[in-house]
């Protein structure tokens, strides 16, 4: 993969549910994909300092799929 290429899933509003309204959860790492794992980025939410990472999965068939794991 060209270490040129921009991570994307930086660009997503996460809303944590710590809150009523939900707060908006802030960036603090972000990663290409390299041969040994799939391109992400880690958020933390600045009331719960709860953590979501976000992984941007190829599929075979289709588009790649966002999915989220808990820290």
């Amino acid at each position: 993969m060209p270490r040129n290429r921009q991570p994307t899933p930086h660009t997503l509003d996460i809303q944590c549910a710590c809150t009523v309204f939900g707060t908006r959860m802030i960036l603090i790492a972000a990663w290409a994909a390299s041969f040994f794992r799939h391109e992400g980025a880690d958020y933390q939410c600045p009331n719960c300092r709860r953590r979501e990472r976000a992984l941007l999965k190829p599929r075979l068939f289709g588009p790649a799929r966002l999915t989220f794991e808990r820290r």
